[in-house]
């Protein structure tokens, strides 16, 4: 949250987390175990910026068995507002083709702590770049 907010040049006053645990409707049984309704089945994570005594940045992790199919949101309120979902290969997956697609970026950067925003961006065009000619 203080890397979006620090990106923006924004300033945030506080920053509030709430984990509550995601319980079961209904019997989930899956190879390795056996969850009964009412027991729980993953945890729902909500992080929200304030500032000036606005909500500015609200961040929602869902990580639950059975969840509806993985997705990643993006809202961004103005004139216009904007709404971007990307379904499909997500998760663990995704994170770790981001850690691979960064190796590269990561061994090209000055000695220190780096963080994502401070990597120069992916880029498919990187991919088919001969960094041998």
């Amino acid at each position: 949250m203080d890397m979006i907010s620090d990106t923006l040049g924004w300033s945030l006053d506080r920053r509030e987390l709430e984990v509550v645990p995601v319980q079961a409707e209904r019997r989930i049984v899956t190879t390795e175990l056996v969850i009964e309704p009412g027991h729980v089945r993953g945890l729902k994570q909500v992080c929200t910026g304030v500032s000036h005594e606005r909500e500015v940045i609200r961040l929602v992790f869902v990580a639950a068995l059975e969840s509806e199919q993985d997705h990643d949101t993006t809202r961004i309120g103005g004139h216009p507002s904007l709404e971007v979902t990307v379904r499909g290969a997500l998760g663990d997956a995704a994170t770790v083709a981001i850690a691979v697609n960064a190796i590269r970026r990561a061994l090209d950067a000055a000695p220190g702590l780096s963080v994502m925003r401070d990597l120069p961006g992916a880029s498919s065009v990187a991919a088919w770049t001969d960094s041998t000619s």
